[in-house]
């Protein structure tokens, strides 16, 4: 008996060491609305570590602007564990990302981790089948027309988030404020959020935006 569970203790000990999936935090298809998240990855490529001059998002021949980040199902009130949005759900299907949705969306997502990363998080609790998830991010980006001083990167640019936030305003009709969120690392933009209903109608989230930042931002160009 006390070698069965010195075996299990060790069994436990090994699991802890080697990591466990992570547990569901949210059921798939039950949400009330996406955000899309807009990295700007010079601030991206800027803040990592070891990025390699061959890597796939900030590497010496890559000139991204603006990116997709994500597309997260989120819910119009905390649940019952204060989280605002299901991640890491049960599905049937694989969490790894099959090669050909992965090569279909590198254009806009140009990481594979992140693609890997975005649908084990996000994806599974979207309800939908890996590529229908996918093929919905395409169709969210396409839905965002990214204003056009800010769809290259040619150099540093100095703005404040009232000016980027109405230059998005400005050429995405029925987009409002309430809808749109900025997020910072100390005074650079690291991302644009902007609210979808689950169909990619744009729709107000003012709790989202009040976690947002404000006041005068920069948007570094590549290192």
């Amino acid at each position: 008996m006390r070698a069965l569970r010195f075996l299990a203790a060790s069994i436990a000990m090994l699991a802890g060491a080697f990591g466990t999936p992570a547990s569901a935090d949210g059921t798939a298809g039950q949400f009330d609305y996406y955000v899309l998240a807009l990295s700007w990855s010079p601030t991206f490529c800027l803040n990592g570590k070891n990025v390699s001059p061959t890597d796939e998002q900030c590497g010496l021949d890559k000139h991204y602007a603006f990116i997709v980040h994500g597309l997260w199902p989120q819910y119009a009130k905390a649940d019952a564990n204060g989280h605002y949005w299901p991640q890491d759900c049960k599905v049937s299907q694989p969490r790894d990302v099959a090669a050909t949705v992965r090569e279909q969306v590198l254009p806009i997502m140009p990481s594979s981790k992140l693609i890997e990363h975005e649908w084990d998080k996000h994806g599974t609790c979207s309800g939908l089948s890996q590529a229908d998830y996918f093929n919905t991010v395409q169709a969210a980006y396409k839905a965002i027309t990214v204003p056009e001083a800010y769809q290259q990167v040619k150099a540093i640019q100095k703005t404040d988030a009232a000016k980027l936030e109405k230059a998005f305003l400005d050429v995405n009709a029925g987009l409002e404020a309430d809808g749109i969120s900025l997020q910072c690392n100390k005074r650079s933009l690291q991302e644009v959020r902007i609210c979808l209903s689950k169909d990619l109608k744009f729709l107000a989230c003012p709790g989202m935006r009040d976690r947002g930042c404000n006041g005068e931002l920069t948007l570094p160009a590549k290192r």
